[in-house]
């Protein structure tokens, strides 16, 4: 989908597909966390859905820009985890043999 809007659910085919997928959490990168990542962490929230933002995978020009939209997500309601944590919640157990690759890739 292509976003030209600060916040993903401003664009109607993002929402219509997120939707389609039945989730209820959503995790999020990307670049500006103080404005497009904060923006789609706000209304995603707003939206019903849990929000896990991966620290070390947002960023912004600036550190000061970068922490203010972290924490702003943060208070709003956000779960603000790594880049780690963030592929472990999606992985049940440790004999999956996806939790066996990804340990293999950030050991």
């Amino acid at each position: 989908v292509e976003k030209d809007t600060f916040s993903c659910f401003k664009e109607p085919r993002f929402v219509e597909q997120l939707g389609e997928s039945g989730k209820s959490q959503i995790i999020i990168t990307g670049i500006e966390a103080h404005v497009c990542v904060t923006k789609t962490a706000l209304d995603a929230i707003d939206a019903g859905y849990e929000v896990d933002v991966v620290d070390d995978a947002v960023t912004s020009r600036t550190k000061r820009n970068r922490d203010l939209g972290v924490r702003r997500m943060e208070r709003a309601g956000a779960i603000v985890e790594s880049t780690e944590s963030a592929l472990f919640v999606c992985i049940e157990r440790s004999d999956d043999e996806t939790f066996k690759q990804i340990h293999r890739i950030i050991k």
